[in-house]
């Protein structure tokens, strides 16, 4: 079984491109076989997106060029849709899988967004600060991975940062919301669903 944190060479290409709409704006994607929600934008990270940019805190920092993690990137959905939307924001883009890394790099290219792009499992090669930082926790690659990421934003982030969360409920991130309030102030921004949005401060 292959599994979307995993580059495994043994799949076979099935490229799809796609566009996705934040308000006006028009993304361009391609996504390939072994990369989370191939295809298309899944629901969770439309509804992070949609979340964020109505944030006033997220938008002081998209608006005054902070700099901003998409952590766990895969095909760059998050990023390259904050970076086209907000030119002044400093994008950098982290994944574990390295195919998902170049699918990245190639959107943010398509949609002409500039970014770096950092092959780290969780934080092992990010050594920089961000006023802010997003999430879509790869819960099926244990919830051990998910709290590393999780738990390690919040060194990386500047003082009065914010990581960006989406969790479900039926994956168990009502706990995880839980036992992240020892580490930052979290407040549930959206719930839709048994989805929930939150903005972890620190």
């Amino acid at each position: 079984m292959s599994h979307y944190f995993v580059d495994d060479p043994r799949l076979a290409p099935d490229e799809r491109r796609f566009a996705y709409y934040l308000g006006s704006t028009r993304l361009d994607f391609m996504s390939d076989a072994g990369v989370f929600s191939h295809g298309h934008m899944d629901d969770a990270s439309g509804l992070l997106l949609r979340s964020m940019t109505a944030d006033a805190r997220f938008l002081a920092a998209a608006n005054s060029g902070g700099a901003f993690l998409d952590l766990g990137c895969g095909w760059g959905a998050v990023g390259v849709t904050l970076g086209k939307s907000y030119p002044l924001l400093r994008v950098t883009f982290a994944d574990v899988n390295p195919k998902a890394l170049r699918l990245a790099e190639q959107n943010a290219r398509a949609n002409a967004v500039e970014g770096e792009f950092i092959l780290s499992d969780a934080f092992e090669n990010i050594s920089g600060k961000f006023i802010c930082a997003a999430l879509n926790p790869p819960i099926h690659a244990g919830k051990d991975v998910c709290r590393a990421m999780l738990f390690g934003c919040a060194q990386q982030l500047n003082p009065g940062g914010a990581l960006y969360v989406v969790m479900h409920k039926k994956h168990g991130g009502i706990s995880l919301l839980e036992e992240l309030g020892a580490q930052y102030t979290v407040e549930i921004l959206h719930k839709e669903k048994g989805v929930f949005v939150a903005r972890c401060g620190v």
